[in-house]
């Protein structure tokens, strides 16, 4: 068995032992994993952790006790190692939660004075009907081709200059479509890509992840994740989990 055919065995036997996302035979049954409320700084202030209900997911016991749900007010939530700490930051533009083992000071993330240093999870949400829209317009640009004409419509705007949205993945970036508005990617270590988009900081590890457009291609996301060694298997079921957003409706 060549070495691509072994990864990717892999990776369907992770997958289909640990999680079933997508609802396919053979399905782990449905378990409770714990919710963690996070706090919240931006445009409106310091805001306490919300109160968040405990989802119901498709995990094996033995990845369920590994994995806690992370939400706060204003994003949709994402699986991360359980007992990490949490912030998310909230503007006109969109929402970013980030999870990690040691977080800077959310003044510190606000104004990118520290960054993720180590293992993370940052989810990045964008309005494109805010002024979210010039980082949708990157996105887009960058990885969603055949969703353009929402990128020239911005840029057609002046308001950033149309060299701000390059055309084309990131030189080193790995890519794996799923549609034509959701990839997977992996960022190698020390490179800058969609994983380093926002908070996280190049080191020696890489950082994988995957970026979705909405259903009414209104919003747009990009998960990245790096994580310890020891809990790297965890990866595509946290990835998995994030890509099952992208085949939900848009809520009227």
């Amino acid at each position: 068995m060549g070495s691509e055919m072994r990864s990717a065995f892999r990776w369907a036997l992770a997958l289909g032992l640990a999680v079933n996302i997508t609802g396919a035979a053979h399905a782990a049954p449905a378990t409770r994993i714990p919710a963690i409320g996070c706090p919240s700084d931006g445009q409106v202030g310091p805001q306490p952790a919300p109160h968040v209900d405990a989802p119901k997911i498709n995990l094996s016991p033995a990845v369920a006790k590994r994995l806690a749900f992370y939400k706060g007010d204003y994003d949709p939530g994402v699986l991360a190692p359980r007992g990490w700490k949490c912030l998310e930051l909230e503007g006109s533009n969109g929402s970013i939660l980030i999870i990690a083992l040691s977080l800077p000071s959310s003044d510190d993330l606000l104004f990118f004075r520290r960054h993720i240093e180590g293992p993370g999870v940052e989810l990045i949400e964008r309005s494109g009907e805010t002024s979210g829209r010039f980082e949708m317009a990157q996105l887009i640009a960058r990885v969603f081709p055949a969703h353009m004409d929402f990128a020239d419509k911005v840029i057609a705007e002046n308001i950033w200059n149309a060299s701000e949205f390059p055309s084309g993945p990131y030189r080193r970036d790995r890519m794996k479509y799923r549609g034509d508005r959701v990839v997977e990617f992996e960022t190698p270590a020390g490179t800058k890509g969609l994983g380093s988009w926002n908070h996280m900081s190049l080191n020696t590890d890489p950082i994988s992840g995957a970026a979705f457009l909405d259903r009414d291609i209104i919003n747009s996301s990009i998960l990245a994740v790096r994580l310890p060694k020891a809990q790297a298997d965890l990866k595509p079921i946290i990835i998995r989990h994030f890509e099952a957003a992208a085949d939900k409706p848009s809520v009227e």
